[in-house]
Protein backbone atom coordinates (compact mmCIF):
# COMPACT_ATOMS: atom_id res chain seq x y z
CA UNK A 1 0.00 0.00 0.00
CA UNK A 2 1.21 3.53 -0.99
CA UNK A 3 1.08 6.45 1.38
CA UNK A 4 1.36 9.60 0.89
CA UNK A 5 1.31 13.32 1.97
CA UNK A 6 2.22 16.83 0.41
CA UNK A 7 4.02 20.19 0.75
CA UNK A 8 3.31 23.70 -0.78
CA UNK A 9 5.99 25.80 -1.91
CA UNK A 10 4.56 29.43 -2.03
CA UNK A 11 5.89 32.06 -4.53
CA UNK A 12 6.85 34.93 -2.49
CA UNK A 13 6.12 37.89 -4.92
CA UNK A 14 8.43 41.02 -6.56
CA UNK A 15 8.29 43.76 -8.47
CA UNK A 16 11.19 42.86 -10.32
CA UNK A 17 11.26 41.82 -14.07
CA UNK A 18 13.25 38.37 -13.87
CA UNK A 19 14.40 35.40 -15.68
CA UNK A 20 11.98 32.49 -14.77
CA UNK A 21 13.32 30.87 -11.21
CA UNK A 22 13.49 26.92 -10.14
CA UNK A 23 12.81 25.23 -6.94
CA UNK A 24 14.25 21.34 -6.37
CA UNK A 25 12.89 20.08 -3.64
CA UNK A 26 14.94 16.23 -2.44
CA UNK A 27 14.52 14.08 0.17
CA UNK A 28 17.34 15.21 2.78
CA UNK A 29 16.33 12.02 5.56
CA UNK A 30 14.00 10.15 6.29
CA UNK A 31 12.92 8.91 10.06
CA UNK A 32 11.51 5.18 10.05
CA UNK A 33 11.91 4.91 6.54
CA UNK A 34 14.43 4.90 3.10
CA UNK A 35 14.05 7.75 1.47
CA UNK A 36 13.23 6.67 -2.58
CA UNK A 37 12.87 8.23 -6.04
CA UNK A 38 14.41 11.63 -7.89
CA UNK A 39 14.21 15.22 -7.00
CA UNK A 40 11.46 17.21 -8.23
CA UNK A 41 11.76 20.93 -10.02
CA UNK A 42 9.02 23.66 -9.29
CA UNK A 43 9.29 26.87 -11.78
CA UNK A 44 8.44 29.66 -10.73
CA UNK A 45 7.08 31.84 -13.51
CA UNK A 46 7.94 35.44 -13.76
CA UNK A 47 5.34 37.32 -14.23
CA UNK A 48 5.96 41.08 -13.89
CA UNK A 49 6.09 43.26 -16.79
CA UNK A 50 9.12 44.72 -18.56
CA UNK A 51 10.70 47.85 -18.12
CA UNK A 52 10.51 50.54 -20.24
CA UNK A 53 14.09 52.58 -20.83
CA UNK A 54 14.75 56.38 -21.99
CA UNK A 55 17.68 58.35 -23.58
CA UNK A 56 19.00 61.63 -21.83
CA UNK A 57 21.75 63.77 -22.12
CA UNK A 58 23.10 64.67 -25.66
CA UNK A 59 23.66 68.61 -25.13
CA UNK A 60 26.87 70.87 -26.85
CA UNK A 61 30.01 69.73 -27.52
CA UNK A 62 32.57 72.90 -27.46
CA UNK A 63 35.54 70.60 -28.68
CA UNK A 64 35.20 69.76 -31.78
CA UNK A 65 38.38 67.18 -31.82
CA UNK A 66 37.90 64.90 -28.91
CA UNK A 67 35.54 66.81 -27.24
CA UNK A 68 32.40 64.23 -25.22
CA UNK A 69 28.95 64.42 -24.36
CA UNK A 70 27.44 61.89 -22.80
CA UNK A 71 24.38 59.92 -23.21
CA UNK A 72 22.62 57.60 -20.53
CA UNK A 73 20.34 55.15 -20.93
CA UNK A 74 17.43 55.03 -17.91
CA UNK A 75 15.05 51.88 -17.01
CA UNK A 76 11.48 52.77 -15.27
CA UNK A 77 12.08 50.18 -12.93
CA UNK A 78 15.05 47.57 -11.48
CA UNK A 79 15.45 44.77 -13.30
CA UNK A 80 16.73 41.53 -12.52
CA UNK A 81 18.40 41.32 -15.85
CA UNK A 82 21.11 43.19 -18.16
CA UNK A 83 19.02 45.08 -20.42
CA UNK A 84 20.65 45.95 -23.68
CA UNK A 85 19.70 49.26 -25.34
CA UNK A 86 20.74 49.32 -29.48
CA UNK A 87 20.93 52.76 -30.55
CA UNK A 88 20.84 54.31 -33.94
CA UNK A 89 22.31 57.69 -35.04
CA UNK A 90 21.31 60.33 -37.66
CA UNK A 91 21.93 63.92 -37.68
CA UNK A 92 23.87 66.09 -40.04
CA UNK A 93 27.24 64.45 -38.45
CA UNK A 94 28.73 61.48 -39.83
CA UNK A 95 29.85 58.62 -37.52
CA UNK A 96 33.63 57.64 -37.86
CA UNK A 97 33.96 61.42 -39.76
CA UNK A 98 32.30 64.00 -37.20
CA UNK A 99 31.81 61.61 -34.21
CA UNK A 100 32.57 58.36 -32.25
CA UNK A 101 29.82 55.98 -30.36
CA UNK A 102 28.66 52.78 -29.18
CA UNK A 103 25.91 51.09 -30.65
CA UNK A 104 24.79 49.70 -27.51
CA UNK A 105 24.19 50.32 -24.24
CA UNK A 106 23.98 47.61 -21.45
CA UNK A 107 22.07 47.98 -18.26
CA UNK A 108 23.66 45.24 -15.67
CA UNK A 109 20.97 43.39 -14.06
CA UNK A 110 19.98 45.47 -10.60
CA UNK A 111 21.06 48.43 -12.09
CA UNK A 112 18.64 51.57 -12.95
CA UNK A 113 21.02 53.50 -15.87
CA UNK A 114 24.47 53.25 -17.84
CA UNK A 115 26.06 55.70 -20.01
CA UNK A 116 28.19 55.65 -22.91
CA UNK A 117 30.31 59.02 -24.83
CA UNK A 118 29.80 60.84 -27.66
CA UNK A 119 33.38 61.85 -28.91
CA UNK A 120 33.92 64.09 -31.55
CA UNK A 121 36.37 63.87 -34.42
CA UNK A 122 38.20 67.09 -35.54
CA UNK A 123 38.77 68.46 -38.67
CA UNK A 124 40.09 71.63 -40.71
CA UNK A 125 37.10 72.43 -42.51
CA UNK A 126 35.21 75.78 -41.31
CA UNK A 127 31.33 74.54 -41.72
CA UNK A 128 27.79 74.39 -40.22
CA UNK A 129 27.27 72.93 -36.55
CA UNK A 130 26.35 69.52 -36.69
CA UNK A 131 23.66 67.58 -34.87
CA UNK A 132 24.12 63.98 -33.23
CA UNK A 133 20.50 62.06 -32.90
CA UNK A 134 20.65 59.17 -30.62
CA UNK A 135 17.31 57.03 -31.11
CA UNK A 136 16.60 53.72 -29.75
CA UNK A 137 16.13 51.02 -32.36
CA UNK A 138 15.22 48.17 -30.00
CA UNK A 139 15.78 46.93 -26.58
CA UNK A 140 16.26 43.38 -25.14
CA UNK A 141 14.46 43.08 -21.71
CA UNK A 142 12.97 46.41 -22.33
CA UNK A 143 10.76 48.45 -24.44
CA UNK A 144 11.65 51.44 -25.70
CA UNK A 145 10.09 54.84 -24.29
CA UNK A 146 10.49 58.61 -24.60
CA UNK A 147 12.08 61.02 -27.49
CA UNK A 148 15.40 60.89 -29.31
CA UNK A 149 18.37 62.96 -28.26
CA UNK A 150 20.15 65.94 -29.71
CA UNK A 151 23.57 66.44 -29.55
CA UNK A 152 25.70 69.50 -31.04
CA UNK A 153 28.89 69.37 -32.52
CA UNK A 154 29.84 73.24 -32.40
CA UNK A 155 32.61 73.93 -35.05
CA UNK A 156 35.83 75.61 -34.02
CA UNK A 157 37.44 76.16 -37.53
CA UNK A 158 36.42 79.56 -37.50
CA UNK A 159 38.85 82.71 -38.25
CA UNK A 160 38.75 86.15 -38.04
CA UNK A 161 40.96 88.73 -39.45
CA UNK A 162 41.15 92.51 -39.69
CA UNK A 163 42.84 95.68 -39.84
CA UNK A 164 44.17 98.57 -37.80
CA UNK A 165 43.24 101.74 -39.31
CA UNK A 166 43.50 105.67 -38.79
CA UNK A 167 40.41 106.66 -39.08
CA UNK A 168 40.94 110.07 -40.31
CA UNK A 169 44.19 109.09 -42.65
CA UNK A 170 42.60 105.79 -43.71
CA UNK A 171 46.35 104.40 -43.11
CA UNK A 172 47.29 101.15 -41.46
CA UNK A 173 48.68 101.02 -38.13
CA UNK A 174 51.30 98.99 -36.68
CA UNK A 175 52.11 98.15 -32.86
CA UNK A 176 48.57 98.45 -31.90
CA UNK A 177 47.53 95.43 -29.81
CA UNK A 178 43.58 93.07 -30.22
CA UNK A 179 42.89 91.49 -27.72
CA UNK A 180 39.87 89.48 -28.30
CA UNK A 181 36.58 88.44 -26.00
CA UNK A 182 33.84 85.87 -26.36
CA UNK A 183 30.36 87.55 -25.76
CA UNK A 184 30.20 85.18 -22.94
CA UNK A 185 26.57 86.44 -21.55
CA UNK A 186 25.47 86.39 -25.02
CA UNK A 187 24.34 90.35 -24.34
CA UNK A 188 25.55 91.28 -27.64
CA UNK A 189 27.58 94.52 -25.71
CA UNK A 190 31.22 94.29 -24.56
CA UNK A 191 30.49 94.12 -20.43
CA UNK A 192 34.42 93.83 -19.70
CA UNK A 193 37.00 91.57 -19.08
CA UNK A 194 35.42 90.63 -15.90
CA UNK A 195 32.10 89.12 -17.70
CA UNK A 196 33.27 88.25 -21.44
CA UNK A 197 36.13 85.97 -21.68
CA UNK A 198 39.27 86.55 -23.34
CA UNK A 199 40.44 83.99 -25.97
CA UNK A 200 43.44 85.89 -27.54
CA UNK A 201 45.59 88.65 -28.05
CA UNK A 202 47.64 89.73 -30.94
CA UNK A 203 49.97 92.20 -31.53
CA UNK A 204 49.60 94.52 -35.12
CA UNK A 205 53.69 94.54 -35.82
CA UNK A 206 53.42 94.22 -39.36
CA UNK A 207 52.77 97.61 -41.23
CA UNK A 208 49.87 96.37 -43.32
CA UNK A 209 48.00 96.50 -39.99
CA UNK A 210 46.62 92.94 -39.84
CA UNK A 211 45.66 91.39 -37.27
CA UNK A 212 44.03 87.65 -37.17
CA UNK A 213 42.36 84.88 -34.30
CA UNK A 214 41.82 81.64 -35.63
CA UNK A 215 40.05 78.34 -34.11
CA UNK A 216 37.33 79.86 -33.05
CA UNK A 217 33.69 79.18 -32.09
CA UNK A 218 30.98 80.43 -34.45
CA UNK A 219 29.36 83.14 -31.66
CA UNK A 220 30.06 87.13 -31.72
CA UNK A 221 33.34 88.31 -30.25
CA UNK A 222 34.76 91.98 -29.63
CA UNK A 223 37.88 93.17 -30.50
CA UNK A 224 39.48 95.42 -28.04
CA UNK A 225 41.94 97.90 -29.36
CA UNK A 226 45.17 98.87 -27.55
CA UNK A 227 46.76 101.90 -29.35
CA UNK A 228 50.30 102.49 -30.39
CA UNK A 229 51.80 106.14 -29.17
CA UNK A 230 50.14 108.98 -31.17
CA UNK A 231 47.35 107.16 -31.68
CA UNK A 232 43.84 106.99 -29.63
CA UNK A 233 40.68 104.26 -30.05
CA UNK A 234 37.10 103.62 -29.87
CA UNK A 235 36.72 100.28 -29.70
CA UNK A 236 34.77 98.11 -32.16
CA UNK A 237 33.28 94.58 -32.15
CA UNK A 238 33.87 91.54 -34.85
CA UNK A 239 30.81 88.76 -35.28
CA UNK A 240 31.70 85.10 -36.27
CA UNK A 241 28.70 83.31 -37.80
CA UNK A 242 26.45 81.23 -35.43
CA UNK A 243 25.36 78.98 -38.49
CA UNK A 244 26.84 77.84 -41.50
CA UNK A 245 30.82 78.30 -42.17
Amino acid sequence: MLFRSTITVDAAGDALDEDDETVTVSILNASNATPAGDAQTVTISDDDPLPSVSLSGGGQINTEDGGTATLTATLSALSGRAVVVNVTYTGTATAATDYSAAASITIPAGSLSASIALTSVGDATAEAYESIIASIDSVTNGTASGDPVTTTIVDDDRTIAGTVIDKDTLETVSGATVTLYADTNVSGTFDGSGTDLQVGSASVTGSNGVFSFSGLNGGTYFAVLAAPAGYSVDGSDLSAPTGGG
